[in-house]
């Protein structure tokens, strides 16, 4: 039985800067495996990522400007825009 390794990368982190310029090594490494980018991921950034990863995690990306709790609506279709181009 093959055992497999998830990735997933914070990419607002301290070390989110690696992972940006390493992003293809990872998925090069990776093959089938998932890839997912998760926080710090917004409709203006995701376009550096999408080619190479299989999921976004978003939460405050897509929120309103200073509101934790509610998704701009207009954000999130801005996304996924990106996401689907």
């Amino acid at each position: 039985m093959t055992k497999s390794i998830d990735f997933y990368f914070d990419i607002i982190s301290p070390y989110s800067y690696l992972a940006h310029k390493k992003i293809k090594t990872f998925r090069e490494s990776c093959g089938e495996t998932t890839l997912a980018v998760a926080s710090g991921i917004t409709p203006e950034n995701a376009k550096e990522y999408v080619q190479d990863v299989d999921l976004f995690m978003v939460a405050t990306g897509i929120n309103f400007d200073d509101d934790f709790y509610n998704i701009d609506t207009n954000k999130l279709k801005k996304l996924m825009s990106v996401i689907e181009s």
